[in-house]
């Protein structure tokens, strides 16, 4: 990983650099306390409508590169923790005035304090419930074999579940209660369509065998490293990535099972995300930025990765990645939501075509509902975009994987 975080980087750094010609507008300004005058560090600065911005240094500096197309006007959102969110609009002439004639920008920030209501603290998460009646709550449901497997609390969630096994006429096969203190949360299969239930800290494997429902705890460690990030095989190639990690970046490799060496296939990085993570590291103390030293000479992991990924999925720009891997007839198609691409490799791994795909792109006047969901049909093949307004209808859009392009199909029910 710590190669291809710094190519990342290194990339990164070469395309500002080659653009610029275009970025020839510097703003700098600073960040203070309202009150105290007392100069922010670690406050977070965003073009609004825009990926760019940055972050303010240890005396509560910051520089801004701005493009021309963003000196007709702009509005600057300023957020720390702790301390009221601003936005300030700058027109055309405050921002010649500040970027040729050198007057740096100043913004007071104001600290607050407010009060909390009542609340109940669970040691665990409550599963997500994707269909309730007056009687039941269904969290969780998919196939196993030629079954549904469903994954049912009662009314009150707290309470332990049930796992049901209903056949094509929807009558029970079998069914399964769970201990209460299990606190299921959900179903997944893995690679090789085997079907496990996911609770807190644990996890079990169901099958349906014998015309019984059995049930069998894993190592949860084991599952989590070794199980859960394989997404499929082709031949003797088995296809893995690291997504899950609290990290704007995702990789996906290719290990040869033959002789169980593996390979980068494709890295899909936010960049900016990137480089706002990689600066948490500046900001820890003393103590910590030695324990992380001393971490990376245990591991190999540079020691401001590792700062990203222990604090940077809290932080007010984290987006998780959304990049899915779908393999139909031993041809692989990776949509990159970052890049706007569908990659399409041949069964070697062999990068053969890149489509552009723009239906996650955000609308300037409504947003866009797209769900971050793309299912596949494993019948014909066909990837589905999934859209859903709050509240309001649902639709799917088909993704040709030939053009890139979509057309819309109707949400069943």
């Amino acid at each position: 990983m710590l190669f291809f975080l710094r190519v990342s980087l290194t990339a990164f750094i070469v395309f500002l650099f080659m653009n610029g010609k275009a970025q020839d507008y510097i703003l700098k300004g600073s960040v203070l306390e309202d009150g105290s005058n007392l100069p922010l560090r670690g406050v977070n600065l965003k073009i609004k409508a825009s990926r760019q911005g940055t972050t303010t240094n240890g005396s509560g500096e910051f520089t801004l590169l701005l493009d021309s197309s963003l000196m007709n006007g702009l509005t600057l959102q300023v957020q720390h923790l702790g301390f009221d969110s601003r936005e300030i609009t700058l027109s055309p002439k405050d921002l010649i005035e500040r970027t040729q004639k050198g007057d740096a920008l100043k913004i007071w920030m104001t600290s607050y304090t407010y009060p909390l209501d009542t609340a109940i603290i669970l040691s665990d998460p409550l599963p997500e419930i994707v269909y309730s009646s007056t009687k039941h709550n269904v969290a969780d449901y998919d196939f196993i074999g030629e079954y549904l497997l469903v994954l049912v609390y009662p009314r009150r969630i707290e309470k332990g579940a049930t796992l049901y096994l209903m056949n094509r006429r929807m009558e029970v096969q079998d069914s399964m209660p769970l201990a209460n203190d299990l606190k299921a949360q959900g179903l997944r299969k893995d690679y090789a369509d085997r079907m496990y239930l996911e609770a807190s800290n644990r996890v079990f494997s169901l099958e349906w065998k014998e015309d019984d429902l059995k049930i069998h705890e894993v190592d949860a460690r084991l599952f989590s490293q070794s199980i859960a990030p394989v997404i499929d095989t082709v031949e003797h190639s088995l296809y893995f990535s690291t997504q899950g990690m609290p990290f704007p970046a995702i990789e996906y490799y290719d290990l040869d099972r033959r002789d169980s060496l593996y390979a980068l296939l494709r890295q899909v990085a936010d960049k900016f995300m990137m480089e706002l993570c990689r600066a948490e590291y500046k900001y820890l103390n003393t103590r910590d930025k030695l324990r992380l030293y001393r971490l990376e000479l245990e591991t190999g992991v540079e020691k401001e990765v590792l700062a990203c990924i222990a604090s940077f999925e809290e932080g007010l720009y984290y987006e998780p990645i959304y990049a899915p891997l779908f393999i139909w007839q031993d041809t692989l198609f990776l949509f990159d939501h970052v890049e706007g691409r569908l990659w399409i490799y041949d069964k070697e791994s062999q990068l053969q075509d890149s489509l552009p795909i723009n239906y996650h792109q955000p609308n300037k006047v409504m947003g866009n509902p797209f769900t971050q969901e793309l299912v596949m049909d494993e019948v014909t093949g066909h990837v589905y975009a999934i859209f859903q307004k709050p509240g309001g209808r649902c639709w799917l859009e088909r993704v040709d994987k030939e053009t890139g392009r979509t057309d819309v199909r109707q949400c069943p029910g």
